[in-house]
């Protein structure tokens, strides 16, 4: 997570307290950042395994296809 302060700047979104991606709430939205339509998951966002990152990077491409669609 070396390259997530300058990640996080361009982004617009905020870090944790140890430098990963800060999720607005992981026990019901594991994904969101801290700017809307702005989506994480994986290692970036905190420890996690092969079987969890492939799971939430799941759930962060169907939010992210959710706003396009939404977007018409």
């Amino acid at each position: 997570n070396r390259t997530n302060p300058e990640l996080a700047k361009v982004l617009g979104i905020e870090l944790d307290e140890f430098g990963f991606i800060k999720i607005v709430d992981n026990a019901t939205d594991p994904v969101s950042t801290t700017r809307p339509g702005v989506y994480a998951a994986g290692y970036c966002s905190g420890p996690a395994d092969i079987p969890e990152s492939v799971a939430l990077g799941s759930a962060a491409a169907s939010r992210a296809a959710m706003e396009i669609v939404r977007a018409g």
